[in-house]
């Protein structure tokens, strides 16, 4: 899996640490109630709480200390929340993916089949397809598994989710507790799940990214597929759209589908069916199809509650293409700092952030005197470190083919 810059992968880190954090105390509390519980099956689902909980974060600690983003637990402090508002969105976060993660991979409920049968109405599709906030991406293994003429690359924001899908599409079976938001009976509280045996597809791709930040050759996509993805990322619409624009070759054909209206920042930015039509236009696009259909959502067989889903579904064509220089500017938010030379640069946690990482690549560098290997150096930086040294060498190797990629792009 193609990973974002090391910044991006240290906010990650951040976040599920302190989700981990928030849910260790809450279940100190969980263990409280439980113990001066009176009825005998109050007592048991707090209990069964509290286990789920548990096993629930030894899951999450396990994907983590496998990866590379277990090399920040060693050298970077997570970040302290103060703020209430913040803690919840940084939880939700992390704890919105694990219901699309159990649908995607672990409940046979048949949701994932309606859209797959969905995709099969676009025939047999060739070339590359751009899959936006993939999340657990079954869909686009979906798309891959139906065309094998098609490179599939499926891109989301959130790191864990991603890595779960490449280890699926690796062939590898998967248990993981899952805690239903409304369970169905007490004994249905925490339940371990595993996946199914998947074929490993060499057409499927991953890349953990920001939608704001990636860059992808313009023209470079026939088709991009974007599930439920407008409603949920802070970006006006007509950027969004122009930015797909860039990444499509002309006539290539974006394929939405989401919720019937969203709002995107608040009731002065909603967007309806006709209004997304009508921008899509303004975005040089031209509609080739539009409808609403009904489809359960996020379905759990173990959950008591469930809901039905009107969804907006549209095809559109690219006839105009818009320039990624023209829209950069849009889409990237420019502190006022920057563009008033007399403000104080502030010291906030992002800017902590680049701060170690730019300090522990400035221990690297000074290394490289045009004689030492990427094995020496990595025995010698884990040796300054504390770490092991493959551990030291998978990260450099990230490191310097971004380098070497920045330097052949420009």
């Amino acid at each position: 899996m193609v990973k974002e810059p090391d910044v991006h992968l240290m906010k990650h880190y951040n976040d599920v640490v302190n989700y981990i954090d928030r849910a260790q105390k809450k279940n100190e509390n969980l263990l409280d109630f439980a113990g001066r519980a009176v009825r005998a099956e109050n007592k048991k689902r707090l209990t069964s709480k509290i286990e789920g909980v548990e096993a629930h974060l030894t899951d999450l600690e396990n994907l983590m200390n496998e990866s590379i983003i277990d090399f920040y637990s060693k050298h970077f402090k997570p970040k302290e929340l103060v703020d209430d508002n913040e803690t919840l969105h940084q939880d939700s976060f992390v704890l919105r993916y694990f219901p699309n993660i159990a649908r995607d991979w672990f409940h046979n409920t048949g949701e994932n089949q309606n859209y797959a049968e969905k995709l099969k109405e676009f025939g047999k599709l060739k070339g590359k397809c751009l899959v936006l906030g993939s999340g657990a991406s079954r869909l686009a293994y979906d798309l891959a598994e139906l065309n094998p003429e098609l490179e599939v690359v499926a891109t989301d924001l959130n790191y864990l989710a991603l890595h779960i899908a490449e280890k699926i599409n690796r062939g590898e079976q998967l248990e993981l507790h899952h805690l239903p938001r409304y369970p169905i009976s007490s004994d249905k509280i925490c339940i371990k799940l595993k996946s199914e045996k998947k074929t490993s597809l060499s057409n499927l791709h991953f890349i953990n990214c920001d939608f704001r930040e990636i860059q992808f050759q313009t023209m470079s996509f026939d088709y991009v597929l974007a599930p439920w993805f407008f409603d949920v990322i802070e970006i006006p619409l007509e950027v969004s759209l122009s930015r797909v624009n860039s990444f499509l070759k002309s006539e290539g054909k974006m394929i939405y589908w989401g919720p019937y209206s969203f709002q995107e920042y608040g009731e002065e930015v909603e967007y309806t069916p006709e209004e997304v039509s009508e921008i899509s236009l303004e975005s040089g696009f031209k509609k080739i199809d539009s409808r609403i259909d009904e489809f359960p959502y996020l379905v759990d067989p173990f959950n008591a509650q469930s809901r039905m889903e009107k969804l907006f579904w549209g095809v559109y064509e690219k006839n105009k293409h818009y320039k990624l220089e023209e829209i950069r500017r849009t889409y990237k938010k420019t502190p006022d700092w920057i563009l008033d030379h007399s403000q104080v640069i502030p010291l906030d946690q992002d800017i902590l952030n680049r701060k170690q990482v730019y300090d522990l690549y400035n221990q690297i560098y000074q290394e490289i005197d045009g004689k030492v290997t990427l094995k020496s150096l990595s025995k010698e930086i884990a040796k300054k470190l504390g770490m092991e040294p493959a551990q030291i060498k998978a990260l450099l190797e990230l490191h310097f083919e971004k380098v070497y990629q920045d330097l052949i792009s420009s």
